[in-house]
């Protein structure tokens, strides 16, 4: 949420969301101090004055100078995502303490979200992929050691991007899949693709399985994919081992 409204001024949602965290505020003090962040952008054009009415001579302005403070580094454009979140992690350690007695999972969590976002140059980009591929589970209930049952886990590559398991799978690595069919028209996307590959194939500890299918009828287009992954033809052949499978009539 933190990020969200500096990207977003306007998100009144996640300005509800993080203002309630703060000591003192309410719903009817948090409405007051979004409709007055919205008033100064209004007029000003810049949302960090709507906060400073609010940040002297009541029982909440000292969580709410912290907030200012932390919003207006935020807010500057030279810093990287991962640096950015960094802080956020800084700011809300102590609300978590305060407000959570499973703390230390959400903190693992929000550790996970650096490291995903150290692969970004915009926090935009950040923000945007965790909306299409919003984390749905607790990264400590994915990645907890020497479970005694074993459990498959379907992950999307986006999904996966910050863990590692012992063994992966990536499945229908074809021409027109993986890379997508949409990403030929242009050498950026295709690139895009690329780096998509490397975080799947890097997924793995242990053991990494590449499969794709004879062919398949891709229906979006209407179109047979049968050639593999022109990414797999960049990886050393010593490090390949083919199989085949046949199925037996």
């Amino acid at each position: 949420a933190h990020l969200r409204v500096v990207t977003n001024p306007k998100d009144s949602v996640s300005w509800n969301r993080l203002l309630l965290l703060i000591e003192g505020i309410g719903p009817r003090t948090s409405q007051s101090i979004i409709g007055s962040v919205m008033a100064t952008m209004t007029s000003t054009g810049h949302f960090l004055e709507g906060l400073k009415p609010f940040c002297k001579g009541s029982h909440y302005s000292t969580g709410l100078q912290e907030l200012y403070d932390l919003l207006g580094k935020l807010n500057d454009g030279e810093f990287a995502p991962a640096e950015k979140v960094a802080w956020v992690c800084h700011y809300y350690l102590p609300l978590l303490k305060q407000r959570y007695d499973d703390h230390p999972k959400r903190m693992k969590d929000l550790e996970h979200l650096q490291t995903l976002a150290e692969r970004y140059k915009e926090t935009g980009a950040l923000l945007s992929d965790l909306v299409l591929e919003p984390p749905n589970e607790s990264v400590s209930d994915i990645a907890l050691p020497d479970q005694e049952d074993e459990r498959l886990i379907l992950s999307t590559i986006h999904s996966a991007k910050g863990l590692e398991w012992h063994t992966v799978f990536i499945l229908c690595a074809l021409d027109g899949r993986l890379p997508s069919l949409y990403s030929f028209m242009s050498e950026e996307d295709l690139e895009e693709e690329r780096r998509l590959f490397y975080v799947a194939i890097t997924r793995a500890k242990e053991n990494l399985f590449i499969s794709y299918p004879v062919k398949i009828f891709d229906r979006a287009t209407g179109s047979v994919l049968s050639k593999p992954s022109r990414f797999i033809e960049d990886i050393n052949a010593g490090l390949l081992e083919t199989w085949t499978l046949i199925e037996e009539s």
